[in-house]
């Protein structure tokens, strides 16, 4: 039985600046720090070459007036939402960093410096009657510019409802992927809720759904003959191949803080 296809197409791990109102993210491609906005001269390529990489992740500041001030210098904003996630009233956001330096026209990184300047910062602040307040910030949840394959930068957006993001990512080759991962703000804490894994050859080919907020993961995979074999076929009717699908009901814990699950994801990543 292939509970390995899944497994494989997911662990081969649109790049936009955004901003957003109150309602949802709007797309937008203000580039918003000194550093990145020396990229748009006349001579970007100049400009970009001089960004050397970083020696190290920042610390971002505890609190800023704006979001702006919590983008390191040297560094960007990748993408961010608004949202209310402590419910108090007071608008707060949830962004993206990523370092001006991976814009230059550079291979795959070989120097650690290089490699710590492909990492993605993910972060979040809320608003206090006197500006914003650094409430996390995390290096290992966004997917770094050449986790794509063959595909390409997998960054596939953030949203936001109510007190939830969403961060989703997408790559792949033939075999393509799909990850999506949804924290929510409760009791002072950031928790997994949802977890969706999809992968793609062609059609769809399996799937691992884990909603904490029911308790269960639904997980189903077709066998790798099956496809095989669906694919010597003169008419590839999806029903077909659906028909072979093997689905599993599985009984989940608690869901993970936001933390927890980053090491987890981090091991995921690189072991």
């Amino acid at each position: 039985m292939a509970k390995g296809i899944l497994a494989v197409v997911l662990g081969l791990g649109l790049v936009a600046l955004c901003g957003c109102d109150a309602a949802e993210p709007v797309t937008t491609s203000t580039i918003t720090t000194e550093a990145v906005a020396a990229i748009t001269t006349t001579e970007p390529e100049t400009a970009i070459q001089a960004i050397d990489p970083p020696k190290e992740i920042p610390q971002l500041r505890k609190t800023g007036k704006q979001l702006d001030d919590f983008i390191p210098e040297g560094w960007c904003l990748l993408d961010s939402v608004s949202l209310d996630f402590n419910k108090d009233g007071r608008g707060d956001y949830v962004g993206i960093l990523e370092h001006a330096s991976v814009h230059r026209p550079l291979e795959w990184p070989n120097l650690p410096s290089e490699e710590i300047a492909y990492t993605r910062i993910l972060f979040a602040v809320k608003g206090t009657v006197d500006g914003y307040q650094l409430d996390f910030q995390d290096e290992n949840l966004v997917r770094r510019q050449m986790q794509g394959g063959p595909f390409g930068d997998p960054y596939s957006g953030l949203e936001a409802n109510g007190s939830a993001f969403t961060s989703s990512a997408y790559g792949g080759s033939s075999w393509k992927w799909n990850d999506e991962h949804t924290f929510q703000y409760k009791d002072g804490a950031w928790y997994l809720i949802k977890r969706l894994q999809q992968g793609f050859r062609g059609p769809q080919i399996g799937e691992q759904l884990d909603d904490y907020a029911i308790g269960t993961g639904t997980h189903w995979s077709i066998d790798d003959d099956i496809i095989m074999e669906w694919y010597k076929e003169s008419r590839r009717e999806p029903d077909l191949l659906y028909k072979h699908k093997v689905e599993e009901i599985v009984k989940l814990g608690p869901p993970p803080t936001l933390e927890a699950f980053s090491r987890a994801f981090a091991q995921e990543m690189y072991r």
